[in-house]
Formats: structure tokens, C-alpha cells, sequence
């Protein structure tokens, strides 16, 4: 899912919470993707698209998506405790630093310095452990080099 937002705050941080990376469009044609967002501005920098293409999707400025919050016929036990929602977050936060290492040319020590492990055999793991969904969802966007060492991983 993407939430579009035009700065930081107008998503709701309960949703932010759940975002894996944030996207500034930084010019018409250059993007820079974030790990976080702090004051409304992005942080930790994971890196540049460049050459963005113009779009063709026709979007109308003042359409609002219909979303609707509605906890009346929740139960307490339907809500998620602490702990289920930290395992949560820390899975995506897992899953960001296998797209990162799997679309960028940063190596595996970089990804150490990148996360909050502190050593490349966990990081080595927490990629292995997504490499299949990127491998059948996204191959033909990965680095040759990236896609042999990622299909290698046992």
C-alpha cells in the first residue's frame, strides 16, 4: 500500500508507524528515499532515484480516499498487544533492509551500519529470511551481482 502525503505529519502516526521507507520527490526528475521522518523531514538517507519519468496517472487534487476507522464492533482482544505490534514493526523494519541491500549497491557491511544489528551474520539471516519474496516478486529488478548472491543464500 502507499500513502501519499505532502509532508510528514498529515498521515496519521499510527499509520506512519507502519510505513517501511519514505519517499521524498526531492526535483521533477529525482526522488530520495528515507529510513525515517523526524520535524517533518526525512532521515537516515538510504539512497536516489534518479531519471524519474514523467507520470501519466490522471489524479484529481481534491479526491479523498474513503477510509473509515471504525472500532464500534471491536472487541479488546482484537487489538494487538505491545509486543505483537513491536514484532510487527521490527518484521517490517526486516523487510526494508533486504530491499535496500537487494535495489542498492551497499554491502553487506554497509547494511550492518545501515541497521540496528551489529553483525553481519544477522543481518545475513534477517535478508535471508525475505530473499524468497523479493526474488519471485522483483528479480528483474535486482543487480545481476545482488541477484546471484541473494539466490546463493542458504
Amino acid at each position: 500500500m502507499f500513502l501519499i502525503g505532502q509532508d510528514g505529519k498529515d498521515i496519521d502516526k499510527a499509520l506512519r508507524a507502519l510505513c517501511t521507507v519514505f519517499v521524498h520527490k526531492s526535483a521533477l526528475t529525482q526522488a530520495k528515499i528515507f529510513k525515517t521522518i523526524k520535524d517533518r523531514q526525512g532521515e537516515d538517507l538510504m539512497g536516489r532515484l534518479d531519471g524519474v519519468p514523467p507520470t501519466d496517472i490522471h489524479f484529481k487534487t481534491y479526491d479523498e480516499g474513503k477510509f473509515i476507522f471504525d472500532d464500534e464492533d471491536k472487541d479488546e482482544d482484537d487489538f494487538a498487544s505491545k509486543e505483537e505490534f513491536e514484532n510487527f514493526k521490527q518484521e517490517k523494519e526486516d523487510e526494508k533492509l533486504a530491499a535496500v541491500y537487494a535495489f542498492t549497491d551497499r554491502s553487506m557491511s554497509d547494511m550492518v551500519a545501515f541497521s540496528d544489528y551489529t553483525s553481519k551474520s544477522t543481518v545475513r539471516e534477517k535478508i535471508k529470511q525475505h530473499k524468497d519474496e523479493l526474488l519471485d516478486e522483483d528479480a528483474d529488478l535486482i543487480d545481476d551481482n545482488k541477484l546471484k548472491t541473494l539466490q546463493n543464500m542458504r
